[in-house]
């Protein structure tokens, strides 16, 4: 393996409600507490949000999804198993970036020298929260039961308590907008960055798709999207996995008495690129870091 002398620099990227900030707190756990295949190399700044999460999980129930407008970055410096080190960077906690990026096509400045400088993208979808235009080609696509809203549906609904919806086109843009600012072309397939797509919150998706392997729910779900990255990145530096950061579905309000007694440290799995399922939500990390490193 050859290594990479500096730091890795790993960012974490999804819009609000993607799932990215319940997995922040279970991964501040695993990482004090050297687990999993990565630990804690030092001292993370910024952390008391997710110290925040993992209070709430603590307590048998879920984060309050509070968004923030405000820039809000996160560091954390990690090690893997092979003595690799890597800094984890979660640019915009509350997700309100990536809502202002797709909106006004600008990328704020102190995203631009975090994304020229990184080497691997760990982007979350929520399939539950992606807006599906109603057309006869993905309605042949989508199990009809699948919580998917169309925009009509999505007009129909209270716009407070609605989730935050993106669409197939927005994942696209926003990957280009990405590497248009990382200055990385198009005329080859990319191998730097390389990109992890996490598919948060797979325990609450329909059998018709948790059958499938990861790649296999993205192909069926979002396949403009999955052609696009499949085409634009080499096979070697894009995986694609399933996370279920919580393993079981809490609420805000109503506490789970037996996800307090076992600790959250015990809940929340990955599923890996052949669909196995993996108690390690370090994996995510160390895949990425491996890929880089090879």
């Amino acid at each position: 393996m050859n290594q990479i002398q500096r730091p890795i620099s790993v960012l974490i990227i999804g819009g609000p409600q993607s799932g990215k900030t319940h997995y922040g707190g279970q991964l501040l756990k695993r990482l004090r507490t050297s687990v999993g295949k990565v630990v804690m190399n030092g001292v993370p700044d910024n952390i008391a949000p997710f110290e925040n999460v993992l209070a709430r999980l603590e307590q048998g129930v879920t984060s309050e999804h509070t968004p923030t407008d405000n820039y809000l970055e996160s560091i954390w410096p990690i090690l893997l198993a092979s003595g690799q080190t890597a800094d984890l960077i979660w640019p915009d906690y509350g997700g309100e970036q990536i809502k202002h990026i797709l909106l006004t096509r600008k990328v704020p400045n102190q995203w631009v020298e975090r994304i020229q400088n990184s080497d691997a993208w760990i982007l979350f979808i929520r399939l539950h929260h992606v807006r599906i235009d109603d057309d006869i080609i993905m309605r042949q696509r989508i199990p009809i039961d699948m919580k998917l809203r169309t925009p009509a549906q999505e007009s129909n609904t209270d716009k407070s308590q609605s989730p935050y919806l993106i669409s197939q086109a927005d994942l696209i843009e926003l990957m280009q907008i990405f590497l248009f600012t990382k200055k990385s072309g198009l005329v080859k397939r990319i191998k730097i960055p390389a990109i992890s797509i996490a598919l948060s919150c797979w325990d609450e998706m329909e059998p018709e798709l948790t059958d499938l392997n990861p790649t296999g729910a993205l192909k069926k779900c979002l396949p403009l999207f999955w052609s696009f990255v499949g085409s634009n990145w080499e096979p070697s530096a894009l995986s694609i996995l399933g996370i279920s950061s919580l393993g079981k579905p809490l609420t805000k309000d109503v506490p789970d008495d037996s996800y307090v007694d076992l600790g959250p440290e015990k809940h929340g799995w990955i599923i890996t690129e052949k669909g196995d399922q993996d108690s390690d939500l370090t994996e995510p990390l160390n895949e990425i870091m491996m890929r880089i490193t090879k």
